[in-house]
């Protein structure tokens, strides 16, 4: 073999090395660009937390994902059980390098959390998060607690005058246990069935002195009397129109018959309360007997 030809073996040989040489100190610093600028950080998350620092959060409350590589995150996943269906999608509210703030979305349930920076990547948690409903907002009570009284008998007191029959249209009474009186903490009114919609009138001169909704009892209005006795309208179709301190001729329109609440068909549920009236420290006694007296009674001219 002649010398020029081995020669020019070595020349390609050290081209060889001088290339794989190269090529491995460019893997080696995959995370610097040509420009000598540092690529951007994947994300990953390292805890997951809810106020007051919990890893359980309602749906509507803010999740902070912590971590590194945060900045860029373009979209947080509640990931739920398994397959997609029960995935959520949320968009940050804040982010920085080591936090994502994110509010938990209706939906939501307990699972992964997963963020996305479709600049370089996306992370899961290793943790799933736990997810519960979100709280609704307290109703306010009724009334102020009862003063303590003595139980009272059971039975209405006679009524002060004339009265009018609250519902003005084609009714029944209620015969089964659940629809007549049975006391205090119990049923404490007696339902009178009639179509939805049907007119519903005082049945004295009174007072408004509550409007509202509560889960059980529907759309309800209380009115009181002058001579302190209250009367309950329950399960109405919508809020009564009257307004709190309102003077109320009897056989003045209150609303009509509905089925909200907890209500098993349309009817009316009609409590009576003796002096000084509903939940101010007077009794609900058994309406039947007053009803009844007030059906039979010519309507007002």
């Amino acid at each position: 073999m002649s010398s020029s030809v081995v020669v020019g073996r070595r020349a390609a040989l050290a081209m060889l090395v001088l290339s794989a040489s190269v090529a491995s100190g460019a893997s080696a610093s995959p995370s610097v660009s040509p420009g000598g600028v540092a690529a951007p950080e994947r994300p990953r998350i390292e805890a997951l937390r809810c106020a007051p620092g919990s890893a359980v959060c309602r749906r509507g409350e803010l999740l902070a994902v912590l971590g590194s590589g945060m900045q860029g995150t373009d979209a947080v996943v509640f990931l739920g059980g398994r397959g997609t269906r029960d995935d959520r999608l949320a968009q940050p509210s804040a982010t920085d390098n080591v936090q994502v703030t994110v509010q938990v979305p209706n939906g939501a349930h307990s699972g992964r959390i997963k963020v996305i920076d479709r600049g370089v990547g996306a992370a899961r948690s290793s943790t799933p998060l736990k997810v519960r409903a979100a709280v609704r907002p307290a109703a306010p009570p009724a009334a102020p607690p009862p003063a303590p009284a003595p139980p009272g008998p059971g039975a209405a007191p006679p009524a002060p005058g004339a009265g009018v029959f609250p519902i003005q249209g084609a009714h029944t009474y209620g015969a089964t246990a659940s629809n007549v009186f049975t006391g205090r903490g119990g049923h404490q009114g007696n339902d009178v069935f009639a179509a939805c919609g049907t007119p519903l009138v005082a049945p004295q001169a009174t007072m408004v002195l509550r409007v509202a909704f509560e889960s059980r009892a529907g759309n309800y209005l209380v009115l009181t009397a002058d001579d302190g006795r209250s009367f309950a309208y329950m399960h109405m179709r919508e809020a009564s129109p009257l307004v709190k301190g309102q003077r109320v001729a009897a056989g003045q329109a209150v609303g009509t018959v509905g089925d909200t609440g907890r209500a098993s068909g349309c009817h009316l549920h009609f409590e009576l309360w003796t002096a000084p009236g509903w939940y101010r420290g007077g009794e609900p006694v058994d309406p039947l007997s007053q009803l009844k007296a007030w059906d039979g009674a010519p309507a007002p001219g």
